[in-house]
């Protein structure tokens, strides 16, 4: 894979997603191809995967948005609360934002310590590891703004 045009083509995946409202992958991979760049769905998927992408509600629907990395933005207008249970820390998100924050703590650099995310529609549990409960739930306190 050529990495200049594999980033090339994910800065264009950025501007298009916020310019032009894009619900699905087939529109995005038409208005890709409007702009020269040509790619499988697959390839798609990694770029959507690497970008930290997720669906975020508009007045249009659900259409494409780039999750914040480092909290902020789609997390901090999602979480209601974060408590620790054992090994487990759950996230109570508003209604339907789950999978959004989920992809965003997967993304996010400085939660890399995290074992595992498991999403549904307003619940997260994220297991954390035995050793570093209280250094890595208190990253995930930060990084939620709570």
């Amino acid at each position: 894979m050529d990495k200049n045009l594999a980033d090339a083509r994910r800065q264009k995946i950025l501007s298009i997603i916020e310019t032009r409202g894009v619900k699905t992958q087939k529109q995005l991979s038409l208005e890709l191809e409007k702009e020269g760049f040509v790619s499988t769905q697959a390839t798609l998927s990694r770029d959507i995967r690497a970008l930290g992408l997720i669906k975020r509600e508009s007045r249009d629907g659900y259409v494409y948005a780039q999750a914040a990395k480092t909290g902020g933005g789609i997390v901090k207008e999602a979480v209601l609360s974060l408590d620790l249970s054992g090994t487990i820390a759950v996230v109570k998100t508003k209604s339907g934002m789950a999978m959004a924050v989920a992809t965003a703590i997967d993304a996010s650099n400085e939660l890399r310590f995290i074992l595992g995310v498991i999403a549904g529609d307003d619940t997260i549990f994220c297991a954390l590891p035995e050793k570093h409960i209280k250094n890595v739930f208190s990253r995930l306190k930060k990084w939620t703004g709570l």
